[in-house]
């Protein structure tokens, strides 16, 4: 050969869809629904400081300093990676095995420098995050999730519940 072909080659244009944020109308409509929920302060934080989903599901109570007014994003959630529970025998996937075990922890580091911050909290939900929090006697050390997720309940399946679809009055979900 005496050029190279991938010189030849034109790369694919990239279209960047502009972000459309929710209309205020939207928005207080999914905060209603969401005050409905116990997990409904994530709503109320990711919308009004524009956290990531993973990083809002993986805050904890130690991550808050209500008297300082601050909140420090640190960790996300992680999606499940999962191990056969019955050493193969099922034949499925590993994700799909009836006896199936995470082997992943629920939370990690974010992943840049620049995702490690600290983010003042509006008076308003400094007042909000007062009334959600529960008791120092309280079994929930986190609050994106609130304690432990249901049997069955993965990020993807939070995702579909998320952000994907609308939230309904009358819809199930793994975080609410």
């Amino acid at each position: 050969m005496s050029r190279n072909p991938v010189l030849l080659a034109k790369a694919p244009k990239l279209d960047e869809k502009e972000v459309e944020p929710y209309g205020i109308e939207e928005i207080q409509r999914l905060l209603g629904v969401a005050s409905e929920r116990r997990n409904s302060a994530r709503w109320a934080l990711a919308l009004a400081l524009g956290l990531r989903q993973g990083e809002a599901l993986g805050l904890r109570w130690e991550d808050v300093d209500l008297d300082h007014g601050v909140l420090r994003v640190r960790r996300s959630r992680l999606r499940p990676r999962y191990a056969h529970g019955c050493d193969g025998t099922c034949e499925q996937a590993p994700g799909l095995c009836p006896q199936r075990m995470n082997v992943r922890q629920a939370t990690g580091e974010v992943k840049s420098k620049a995702g490690r911050r600290t983010i003042g909290l509006p008076l308003q939900l400094v007042a909000l995050l007062r009334g959600h929090r529960p008791s120092r006697s309280g079994t929930a050390s986190g609050w994106g999730l609130s304690g432990r997720p249901r049997a069955g309940c993965s990020p993807a399946r939070l995702a579909s519940r998320s952000t994907r679809t609308p939230i309904t009055r009358s819809g199930s979900g793994c975080s609410g």
